[in-house]
């Protein structure tokens, strides 16, 4: 009887009380090995895996046929990532029973964390064949196939795991996950939302959803998201590295460094928080405390890629160029397939005017992900600084048939029109820039340059106006003055075209500040000093 109270006590969540009556049925019978099943589950709970193996093995010395206890070993040792003796308990459960669906989840679950999808794969249709509304073994499946990438896949698994319980949470979950991946945030939000519908306390629902939110770039809803998250469950960091994210992204830097120290009070090993923390300090410009962090990610983690990749941006912006080169050359050593790394190195060698090299790294990078455009935009320019402008073309044309909102690639694609005085077409692609980035200083700044070289002086002088609108959002969307030129260009604006010498002197100053020894900032402000006497002479 005693069994029997610790099972209905372990079912209710009470794990104290159930251990209790396991003892009390041991003490009456010590070789009840249901009883010592009882007490495997409860130190499984527990996470104490050392007490939960002796006592699963215990009863399988007992009744060495019974499958559930094989079973229950085999969690043990996927716990303990021992991912091999973890499958040898499940064969040895289903040899022992071969209608045993969840030692064949089991079994996929093991080959799943192995990254062995298509043999796990193989093991959840076995579960789903004996078990049609096995839902564990299709939301299982989902993630296999999500793993390979095959997100439609995955989503139609989940879909029939929801289908046969509407209250399955991790169906929905991973279902909006797919979505994520396939940046359908909108319809993602759908399905995180049914989780806390469901659940109110899933905060893996609420975190999910903040994270759909600020790919939006809706960061304050994100944010309120990521607070529900918290407030549900105190202890959750993956949601304060996320606010921290959300206000990382909006140039926020001091309000994101709170939450990711938040999140490392919690758990001092969330090497994310570590990596995000060194970003932030990045964004202030203090780029060897922001190595500090990222040697700290690499303490607890050597193969983090993105701790060695920011690093090498953090050398980079200190224009240590061989150094950052290493950094990036050790991410993609840990991970071949590491795309922005490359992109990275490419840009480390182009600022060397490494042209050649640079473009073998973009090359690279879109070798490896052919959506990726970013690298053809960067192998464009590394062309074009070698005077190749028709190749330039090729690959910003590429670019846009990737991403036809690309802003940038109808920006760059416009530089090299006018670089070849085909002012109308130049015109058209600058235009296109704005109509998907209203706050594209740079490509309404040429706008009204080409109507300058046209004659069109009435245009030209309104568009100048235009312009000086679209820097100052840019400023206020924190798109624009994190380098130098940004402060150059604008100072040009009003220099030369507006004639606003004192806003222009304020800007090449702000610049300098940034960075004191830039020779376009240096010879602005002596030209600026020049016309300014000159116009004062007059």
């Amino acid at each position: 009887m005693s069994t029997e109270n610790g099972n209905l006590f372990f079912n209710q969540g009470r794990f104290d009380e159930a251990k209790a009556e396991y003892e009390k049925a041991l003490a009456l019978n010590p070789n009840d090995a249901a009883a010592h099943n009882g007490l495997g589950r409860v130190a499984l709970h527990d996470q104490l895996y050392d007490a939960a193996e002796m006592a699963f093995r215990k009863a399988c010395e007992l009744e060495p046929r019974e499958p559930v206890f094989r079973s229950n070993l085999g969690s043990v040792f996927h716990n303990q990532k021992k991912y091999l003796d973890a499958i040898a308990m499940y064969a040895k459960a289903v040899e022992l029973n071969p209608q045993f669906v969840h030692a064949y989840n089991g079994w996929g679950n093991a080959l799943y964390a192995q990254k062995h999808y298509e043999e796990a794969i193989e093991q959840y249709k076995k579960a789903v064949e004996i078990d049609a509304k096995y839902v564990h073994a299709y939301n299982n499946w989902g993630l296999a196939l999500a793993g390979q990438e095959k997100h439609a896949e995955a989503i139609e698994k989940y879909a029939k795991a929801a289908e046969i319980d509407p209250k399955f949470v991790s169906a929905y979950n991973n279902w909006g996950n797919a979505l994520y991946a396939q940046q359908q945030y909108g319809e993602a939000i759908e399905r995180y939302k049914r989780t806390v519908e469901i659940d109110a306390k899933y905060v893996d629902g609420y975190n999910n959803w903040g994270l759909s939110l600020a790919k939006q770039g809706k960061f304050a809803e994100a944010i309120e998201k990521y607070k529900m998250a918290v407030e549900t469950n105190p202890q959750y960091v993956s949601a304060y590295d996320n606010w921290g994210n959300a206000f990382f992204d909006q140039k926020m830097y001091s309000e994101a460094i709170e939450r990711y120290a938040k999140a490392l009070e919690i758990d001092p090993s969330y090497v994310n928080a570590y990596n995000d923390w060194g970003r932030a300090l990045a964004g202030q410009g203090k780029y060897e405390e922001a190595i500090e962090k990222y040697k700290k990610a690499i303490e607890l983690d050597a193969k983090y890629i993105h701790a060695y990749s920011n690093w090498g941006l953090a050398l980079y912006e200190q224009k240590k160029y061989p150094a950052a080169m290493e950094m990036f050359a050790k991410a993609v050593e840990i991970n071949p397939q590491f795309v922005s790394a490359y992109d990275a190195w490419g840009t480390a060698l182009f600022a060397q005017k490494k042209y050649l090299e640079a473009s073998e790294k973009y090359a690279k990078s879109v070798e490896v992900n052919p959506e990726f455009v970013d690298g053809y935009n960067n192998w464009g320019l590394a062309l074009a600084s070698q005077g190749q402008q028709a190749a330039a073309i090729e690959k910003y044309r590429k670019a846009i048939e990737v991403n036809p909102n690309s802003a940038l690639s109808h920006y760059l694609y416009g530089n090299i029109l006018l670089d070849q005085s085909s002012y109308d077409e130049a015109l058209e692609k600058f235009e296109t820039a704005v109509r998907m980035d209203p706050s594209y200083a740079y490509a309404f700044h040429n706008m009204a340059y080409v109507l300058e070289r046209q004659g069109k002086y009435q245009e030209s002088r309104a568009m100048w106006n235009r312009t000086k609108e679209a820097y100052e959002l840019a400023k206020k969307e924190r798109k624009l003055f994190t380098q130098a030129a940004d402060f150059q260009y604008y100072g040009s604006l009003l220099h030369v075209a507006l004639r606003n010498y004192s806003k222009a002197e304020e800007l090449y100053t702000d610049g300098l500040k940034l960075d004191p020894s830039d020779a376009g900032l240096l010879m602005a402000l002596g030209d600026l000093y020049k016309d300014w006497q000159d116009d004062d002479d007059e």
